[in-house]
């Protein structure tokens, strides 16, 4: 491995176990080429597990998982850092990091930096290409619509993704390719997500808006990111309407004013239910529920207010 240190950090479970275990795959003999510490260690615990080879003389992987790190102890952390043996390598996996530290940015300017993060409920773009990637190494081609598709009917969890992906490229046999068909046929439902209340609003539907948004609170969903990914929709509603003439074609459409394929065509669904000065409304309302959202008031009753608005009851 040309690089000895390593650090990975996120939140995304998949993206980090799958990291992991390739480090894992990379040594010879996991009963002695490989050692994990985690939890609450000692520099000298780190210091004895970096600085000892192997007996053989081989290739040595250390892991090293969400340690705890403090303004006292992280010199006497890195120090063993500094000056690996050859053939050592030291990975370090952190949930979260606090890039302010001494010990993160030691890290950051020495090891080879992967961030494993969900991908937020606007990056829809994104998530179709990490699906399409993910067809490619189970020898599958997945069309953007299918991946659009699975996104709307999976949600964004990319380990129920993956499993989806797996029973696909499996349902599809022989076949090189998964079709918006092959989803609808074998793709199973995910949690509740905020797509399905993006599309109850869409629909102005408010019975299933509430009733989705208690969910979402059940799941502990953050209501701030929830508004942003609101008003992103509305402004794009808005923009559609605001165009002039009645192209109905995703494709132009989205070129024309530089937004995704998949939510503009979400968007075309239901445009013709909302006027323009409707639109205009619904984001000063959105922007209003902002500075409510951020004044102290209830939160979970400042967004019920906001849906039954939005859906013109």
């Amino acid at each position: 491995m040309s690089n000895q240190l390593h650090l990975i950090y996120g939140d995304e479970r998949l993206l980090v176990e799958e990291k992991i275990s390739a480090f894992k795959r990379s040594v010879a003999d996991p009963s002695l080429d490989l050692e994990i510490l985690e939890g609450e260690i000692s520099p000298a615990v780190l210091s004895s597990a970096l600085q000892t080879q192997t007996l053989l003389g081989g290739d040595k992987v250390v892991i090293i998982r969400d340690i705890e790190i403090s303004p006292e102890n992280q010199a006497d952390l890195i120090a063993p850092l500094r000056d690996l043996p050859p053939g050592v390598t030291a990975v370090f996996h952190f949930s979260a990091i606090d890039k302010r530290m001494k010990f993160f940015k030691f890290l950051a300017e020495r090891a080879e930096v992967t961030e494993c993060r969900s991908f937020a409920p606007w990056e829809t773009d994104q998530l179709a290409e990490w699906i399409t990637e993910r067809g490619k190494k189970l020898g599958k081609k997945i069309s953007s619509p299918a991946a659009d598709l699975l996104i709307e009917v999976c949600g964004t969890d990319l380990a129920f993704l993956a499993n989806e992906l797996d029973k696909l490229a499996t349902y599809v046999g022989e076949s090189g390719e998964i079709t918006p068909a092959d989803v609808k046929a074998a793709a199973s439902q995910g949690e509740v997500n905020v797509f399905a209340l993006v599309d109850a609003l869409r629909h102005k539907d408010l019975t299933l808006a509430l009733t989705l948004f208690q969910n979402l609170l059940y799941n502990r969903v953050e209501l701030l990111p929830l508004l942003g990914l609101l008003r992103t929709q509305y402004r794009l509603m808005f923009q559609i309407k605001a165009l002039p003439g009645r192209d109905r074609n995703p494709y132009s459409v989205a070129k024309a004013i530089g937004a995704s394929q998949f939510n503009v065509r979400k968007c075309l669904e239901t445009i013709d239910r909302f006027s323009l000065d409707e639109l205009k409304n619904n984001i000063i309302v959105l922007l209003d529920t902002n500075l409510k959202l951020k004044s102290g008031a209830s939160q979970a009753v400042v967004f019920e207010i906001l849906l039954t608005t939005l859906c013109g009851a």
